[in-house]
């Protein structure tokens, strides 16, 4: 369903299927009977859309905005060759991680953010962070017990490389970057990430669950008082232009 209600999931899905599998396999849980009737089952479901998406029924909108798209590739005089075209990807590709993108004012949209926060919420800055501290003590090796990632490895594993996949459909286009939208697929993710650490923090001190609390009520209260105070007056008009330069 969700490949066929928005593209770039198009491209995310595919490519998750591998790290799924290996997380399965990797979880003593894989079954090779399962995956071919897996594997039939989805074919059956996505088979009108890849016909569509062969013959180009699909296609219109990311032929006009992508980096493969002949009219922009002249424009700023580049080729289709593998160099140009890799240029062009990990450049649009990095614009996603600038800390602008993610902590300060977010997509410059104002269709997609309200441009005060970045795409990360309180919360999941603050998981970043201590997922970094995690990382630094079990580098230094100061855990007394089990890491938090020794028995969690390949579930962490399939987490943050569909973030990192989530990113690619957006490089894959020239238009309104970076684009918080065209990477939809990875905040189911960026969920799971942030639950993951707020669980391994309570797990060590019990009373973190108070604190995380309180971060998302403060959160949320800031950021639904620009929402609908703030926001409105700043994007006012940009829904309507949109819209109507879509029509």
């Amino acid at each position: 369903g969700a490949m066929y209600s928005y593209p770039p999931l198009r491209v995310h899905l595919p490519l998750m299927l591998p790290f799924l599998g290996l997380w399965i396999y990797q979880r003593k849980k894989f079954s090779f009977a399962a995956c071919i009737s897996f594997a039939a089952s989805l074919g059956i479901l996505i088979f009108p859309l890849i016909m569509k998406t062969l013959n180009g029924q699909v296609q219109q909108r990311f032929n006009l905005i992508s980096i493969f798209s002949e009219g922009y590739l002249r424009a700023l005089h580049k080729k289709a060759c593998f160099k140009d075209l890799f240029e062009l990807f990990s450049t649009n590709y990095a614009q996603h991680f600038t800390p602008n993108f993610l902590f300060f004012s977010g997509d410059p949209n104002y269709v997609h953010s309200t441009r005060h926060t970045g795409i990360l919420s309180g919360l999941d800055i603050a998981a970043l962070i201590l997922a970094l501290v995690f990382l630094g003590l079990f580098l230094f090796r100061k855990f007394r017990m089990h890491h938090p990632f020794k028995e969690d490895g390949a579930f962490l594993f399939f987490v943050i490389c569909n973030i990192l996949i989530s990113v690619i459909p957006a490089a894959l286009t020239w238009s309104e970057l970076p684009n918080s939208l065209r990477i939809i697929g990875g905040w189911p993710f960026v969920c799971l990430f942030t639950a993951y650490i707020f669980e391994q923090v309570i797990k060590r001190f019990w009373a973190g669950w108070i604190v995380f609390v309180l971060m998302a009520v403060l959160w949320s209260t800031v950021f639904f008082k620009g929402y609908f105070e703030v926001f409105p007056n700043e994007s006012k008009g940009m829904f309507a232009y949109w819209t109507l330069d879509e029509a």
